[in-house]
This record gives structure tokens, C-alpha cells and sequence, in this order.
């Protein structure tokens, strides 16, 4: 009798370490969709550009605390221009940023943890070959600039083991406002980097 509740206690508390996760550096690889707002890639006084769905990818090194956790992340999101009032639109914006993350993991006995975390870091913004057809060409502000970037995240992590976790988030980023260069005229144009992505991430914990 006493050794089967030693062996039960045993295999509670093996279960209860993996429920909890494990504590260590870690590496995230990220990937998902990412919906880009509508921007501003002409002259003031003009329409907003809409964007089609893009893609969001990242890698992210950093410590879990347990609990709590610190990472560093390199990030590329890309959408292609859509269309501009009625007219077709090409070419595509970019959004390279590195970020300081920090995590809040709500622990409990099951397998499943909320989280939710902020970051904040640089981005460079760039718009690259953008046009309108009306039906004729015409050039878009283009350019790169370098900007603030904030971001918020959310989701729940599925443990696999104590060292695998696969999670499911969503990312809420934006930036301070980057400038482009009006190709016809040279004019400076103020536009915005802002949107939402839904991801699946893996996590290693080493």
C-alpha cells in the first residue's frame, strides 16, 4: 500500500512539473497572417491604400521565468497593395522589426496556459514598387523608414512535453507614423503601419 501511494504521488508530481512548464532559455519560431490597416501612399488629401492579407514570421530567443518571460524578437511581415478607390494597385509594404517582448503566463494544472505580453522596439517600415492603373501607371510614395514599434499579444500555450509547447496568439502591432517619398513630385508623405496577425508558434525550452 505504501509503496503504490508513493508511486501515485510520484506520477502527480511528474504531471504537476509538466502542467506548470519548465523554466530555461528558450527559442520560438512564429509564423501567420497578417492584416494590415489601410495607409497613405499619396499626397495629402488622397484616399487610403487597402492591403491584401499578408504574412507575419518571427524568431524569438528568450528566458521563462516561470511565470513570466523576457525575450528578444526579429519579426518580417509583408503585404501586397490591393487597390486604391476603384483602381488596382501593386507593389508592397514591409515591416521589419526587433522587439524586446515581455510575457504574463497564467499557470495552472492543465495543459493549456493563457498568456498575454507587450513589446516594444524598432521597425523598418518600407514601401516597395507601389503603384496605381488608372488604367495608366502611376507611382506611389516608396521609400524605407525607420519607426518606434509597439505591440501587444495574447493566446494560449499547449504543452507537448516539458520542453515542447505549441501556441496559438494573436499580435496586435503598430508604429509610429513612417515617411515615403511621392515618386512624381519628391513630396514627403506621412503614412501609417498598423494591423493584426494570427499565429502558430513552436517553442523549445533548453
Amino acid at each position: 500500500m505504501k509503496r503504490i501511494v508513493q508511486t501515485t504521488m510520484l506520477i502527480l508530481g511528474l504531471s504537476a512539473q509538466a502542467a506548470f512548464g519548465a523554466e530555461g532559455n528558450y527559442l520560438n519560431l512564429k509564423a501567420g497572417t497578417f492584416s494590415l490597416d489601410d495607409g497613405k501612399l499619396a499626397p495629402p488629401g488622397s484616399d487610403k491604400i487597402q492591403f491584401e492579407s499578408g504574412t507575419a514570421v518571427s524568431i524569438a530567443y528568450g528566458h521563462d521565468f516561470g511565470g513570466q518571460r523576457l525575450e528578444v524578437e526579429f519579426a518580417s511581415r509583408e503585404n501586397e497593395l490591393e487597390s486604391y478607390q476603384s483602381f488596382e494597385a501593386s507593389g508592397d509594404y514591409k515591416g521589419i522589426s526587433l522587439t524586446v517582448n515581455g510575457y504574463l503566463d497564467f499557470e495552472n494544472r492543465s495543459f493549456v496556459t493563457p498568456y498575454i505580453g507587450i513589446g516594444a522596439g524598432l521597425a523598418d517600415v518600407s514601401s516597395n514598387h507601389a503603384a496605381i492603373y488608372t488604367p495608366a501607371k502611376v507611382d506611389l510614395a516608396s521609400g524605407s523608414s525607420t519607426v518606434v514599434a509597439f505591440q501587444g499579444m495574447a493566446g494560449l500555450a499547449l504543452e507537448i512535453s516539458q520542453s515542447w509547447l505549441v501556441d496559438i496568439g494573436v499580435n496586435f502591432f503598430t508604429t509610429t507614423d513612417p515617411e515615403f517619398e511621392y515618386i512624381s513630385s519628391g513630396q514627403e508623405v506621412e503614412s501609417s503601419y498598423a494591423g493584426s496577425a494570427v499565429t502558430i508558434s513552436a517553442r523549445v525550452v533548453f
